[in-house]
């Protein structure tokens, strides 16, 4: 089911907003230990209507929307569950860049609002031991109705796979299976080749402290 593994895999690409913004889009998931911040970056928002009368009511309607945190992404967040969303303004003028970022509990948390979000069985464990955390998420591909629903918030939360990271406020990434480390070990991106095994997509990391010993 794309909507789960493209939103939980987590990044740059172009996406339409609605059926006529364009906008380009970053999206930057933060692991800490006091819990997960992501950030979407809407970059270069603007309308492809027609008409110049259409395309100013449609982009009037999304800086009303974002001045007020309450445009579809900041909307997603909180149908998510976010304990807290903020938007910043990086351009005020067409075409515009909004920055948004939500809060979450933890990446278990996170994980386990996606999966109910995308209607599909499945389940996430985050273990601490020692200096290490260890992330596993399953869920069963099979199991989810089809794609998201028009009002689902995973909607406004999809771009392109390899776009996402996932970024370490703290520490380095010490094993991954559906991700690839980078050469620094503090970000993580999807593997596109990830595949389900018997129509279970199982994604994992491992992370440790920066002080922790053998990393």
């Amino acid at each position: 089911m794309k909507a789960f593994r493209v939103v939980l895999m987590m990044a740059v690409g172009v996406l339409p907003l609605s059926a006529c913004l364009r906008k380009e889009v970053r999206q930057t998931v933060y692991l800490s230990p006091s819990g997960v911040a992501w950030s979407v970056l809407e970059a270069d928002v603007r309308s492809d209507e027609e008409t110049s009368a259409k395309r100013t009511a449609e982009e009037h309607d999304y800086f009303l929307a974002a001045s007020a945190a309450s445009h579809p992404v900041a909307q997603a967040f909180r149908r998510l569950g976010a304990l807290s969303v903020q938007t910043r303004w990086l351009r005020r003028e067409r075409p515009y860049s909004v920055a948004t970022e939500a809060h979450f509990t933890d990446v278990r948390q996170l994980a386990l609002a996606i999966i109910h979000e995308a209607h599909a069985t499945g389940d996430a464990s985050l273990v601490r031991t020692g200096c290490r955390t260890s992330f596993t998420a399953q869920v069963d591909l099979e199991s989810a109705s089809g794609e998201a629903g028009e009002d689902s918030a995973l909607n406004e939360l999809l771009t392109d796979l390899d776009t996402y990271r996932f970024v370490l406020t703290d520490g380095r990434f010490v094993s991954a299976d559906g991700f690839t480390i980078e050469d620094d070990g503090a970000v993580a991106i999807p593997d596109p080749k990830k595949t389900a095994d018997n129509g279970i997509l199982t994604l994992r990391l491992g992370w440790s402290e920066a002080e922790c010993p053998d990393r």
